[in-house]
């Protein structure tokens, strides 16, 4: 009797094909230095990334997209295919230096700046894959326009968590001070 239960459920539950697509890319800013006692100055310099007044070593933008097919039929309309992309876009310095004691503390301190950016960048496959699996367990409704606009309602409303999340996550590693992702701490 279970097993008629479970094979009715599975017949009749909508499967929803899925993909999720991460395409990451990162873009090298130029830093050129002789001597540890300017490389704050230089890269500061030749960062491109700036903020509020502010200017910062690494940046992760993400963009995510997604797309989806429905089935209609005469009472209802139901989501068919979800696909999300996700775009990860980092910026990050490159080192162009023969100074041992500038690549003695480059070292260090860019594993940390990189892994301060990747956090970034899997808070986005995170948030990525909520998207996802809302839209592939979205109710199919008595129109599509209604399914689309509450299936974009829905994605909308997560990528606003997500830039919740990523603000939060500079607040709580201070943009990456607590992970030593700041040069002046290597210095």
């Amino acid at each position: 009797m279970r097993l008629i239960i479970l094979s009715l459920i599975f017949l009749f539950t909508p499967i929803v094909i899925a993909e999720q697509v991460i395409e990451q890319d990162t873009t090298y800013y130029k830093v050129k230095v002789s001597s540890k006692e300017k490389l704050l100055e230089s890269v500061n310099h030749a960062s491109p990334i700036r903020e509020n007044g502010k200017v910062f070593h690494g940046y992760t933008r993400f963009d995510i997209r997604w797309r989806f097919n429905w089935e209609k039929t005469a009472k209802r309309c139901r989501l068919v295919r979800v696909k999300t992309i996700l775009q990860l876009k980092y910026t990050m310095p490159e080192l162009d230096s023969d100074s041992q004691q500038v690549n003695t503390v480059w070292a260090p301190w860019y594993s940390k700046l990189l892994l301060h950016e990747q956090g970034h960048g899997e808070l986005a496959i995170t948030f990525a894959s909520k998207i996802e699996d809302a839209l592939k367990s979205m109710r199919p409704q008595r129109d599509c326009k209604t399914l689309s606009d509450d299936a974009n309602t829905v994605a909308y409303k997560i990528v606003e968590q997500l830039n919740k999340a990523s603000a939060a996550y500079d607040v709580k590693t201070n943009h990456g001070e607590t992970q030593g992702a700041w040069l002046h701490s290597h210095l």
